[in-house]
């Protein structure tokens, strides 16, 4: 039952993060403290935080607006294995507050997949950023009846922490772009990748990393800031925490994919389909190391992805 103490206080908030990140483990008597004590009801009060600390920054979405399943849909993609659409938004929702509640006593990692798992269901369907936002303010549902009876209680999240969640999914959705996951109903379009957005560089700049062959505990935020210009550096203590924060989402996100990065080379050496056809075709960025390159070979892409994937498949059979 999660403690009534917290009812009068926030839930969520990145100091509340930071703390819960930098924790050495998630072992049972580490969260059995955690609600004993008292003191910590400090920690989740969102009133005080927001008086002591710099705002949550706003992160951008991603720029493409692909087709958008509406809110009161029953299902989306394609395939009787498809979720309905507020079934996968629960998963997010609940995710989201499993990771930063530690008194529901969910792993920090499990929860973070399963948060990235859910947002890679929209994804590859098709639904942009802004529909998942759209059904969690419409059904605050998580399927879970005593975390909707306290979240009722508490009259759901406030502006900042809204803010936050969003940003998290952002962070899921630049991460499969940049893994060139492939995506339903995605139509053709002039541009030539994400805006250049402090959240996209930095989300770039850790897959670079990947790429190379780090995992979440050797990439530091010190090291991919390093990468970044200076527009793309955090502005407060606050944006710090975020971006800490985003490294491993941007693996929990990584591990959602299966694990696979298409090489630039893989994508950018196929053949171009008949016609040099650039339906359904998902912008891939540039390689990281020429941000400025113009995407090219759309078609090309596209094929290459459609050929791994149809590879994978018959692998599975």
């Amino acid at each position: 039952m999660i403690s009534s103490n917290i009812t009068t206080c926030g839930v969520i908030c990145p100091v509340s993060l930071v703390k819960r990140t930098t924790r050495p483990s998630r072992s049972s008597t580490g969260r059995k403290a955690i609600r004993n004590n008292s003191g910590n009801n400090q920690r989740f009060s969102l009133r005080q935080n927001l008086a002591t600390t710099c705002p949550v920054t706003t992160f951008h979405s991603p720029s493409r607006r692909l087709k958008t399943p509406t809110s009161c849909s029953t299902e989306f993609g394609e395939g009787s294995s498809a979720r309905p659409f507020g079934e996968v938004c629960a998963q997010v929702s609940r995710s989201f507050y499993e990771a930063c509640l530690p008194q529901l006593g969910v792993p920090y990692e499990q929860a973070l997949h399963a948060f990235s798992s859910g947002c890679k269901e929209a994804y590859v369907t098709g639904a942009a950023v802004a529909s998942i936002s759209l059904q969690l303010q419409m059904s605050t549902a998580t399927g879970n009846d005593e975390l909707d009876a306290f979240i009722a209680q508490r009259g759901g999240l406030q502006a900042e922490e809204i803010e936050l969640r969003t940003s998290w999914i952002s962070i899921c959705y630049l991460t499969f772009d940049e893994a060139n996951v492939l995506r339903d109903d995605i139509p053709a379009s002039g541009q030539a990748g994400l805006e250049e957005e402090r959240l996209g560089i930095f989300v770039r700049n850790v897959v670079h990393l990947a790429k190379q062959g780090y995992d979440a505990q050797r990439v530091k935020l010190a090291e991919v800031l390093k990468m970044s210009s200076a527009d793309a550096q955090p502005r407060s203590d606050m944006e710090s925490a975020v971006m800490s924060q985003a490294v491993r989402l941007v693996f929990c996100s990584l591990d959602a994919c299966g694990g696979r990065l298409v090489p630039p080379s893989e994508v950018l050496d196929a053949q171009p389909p008949p016609n040099n056809s650039t339906e359904g075709v998902a912008d891939a960025l540039p390689p990281s190391d020429t941000p400025d390159k113009p995407a090219s070979n759309r078609g090309a892409k596209f094929a290459a992805r459609k050929k791994m994937e149809e590879e994978r498949k018959r692998g599975e059979e």
